[in-house]
């Protein structure tokens, strides 16, 4: 997953996304502005985004490399599962409810703060 590319690199992204997908149909559409990219990481990130989330989020359903749009906690998200087993989530969330997002999470975090 491409982020936070120079303004002067989308165009070849494009173009290497649509040689990827080969003859099947893809739709690019640029939503960098309109979103905040959280990572949600460690050894407890799948049970914390559980909390609010409706996804199965165990590896065998949503191993690396898989995303889908959900909710998580009342946010509109995009959930990203890394590449690397047990390297964690990006979280794309517009950025009007980041702010609502990330004091969730915190809270919900709490729980495991015992734990360490």
């Amino acid at each position: 997953m491409a982020r936070g590319g120079a303004p002067d690199t989308q165009r070849d992204l494009e173009q290497r996304i649509r040689a990827a997908a080969g003859d099947e149909h893809v739709s690019v559409t640029d939503v960098s502005a309109q979103r905040t990219t959280l990572l949600v990481s460690g050894a407890r990130a799948r049970d914390l985004l559980a909390h609010g989330c409706p996804l199965d989020l165990h590896p065998r359903a949503f191993g690396p490399g898989r995303c889908a749009q959900t909710m998580l906690a009342r946010a509109q998200v995009v959930l990203v599962a890394q590449d690397e087993p047990g390297g964690g989530f990006w979280v794309l969330v517009r950025s009007s409810f980041a702010g609502y997002l990330t004091d969730w999470l915190l809270d919900a975090a709490a729980e495991y703060a015992a734990e360490v």
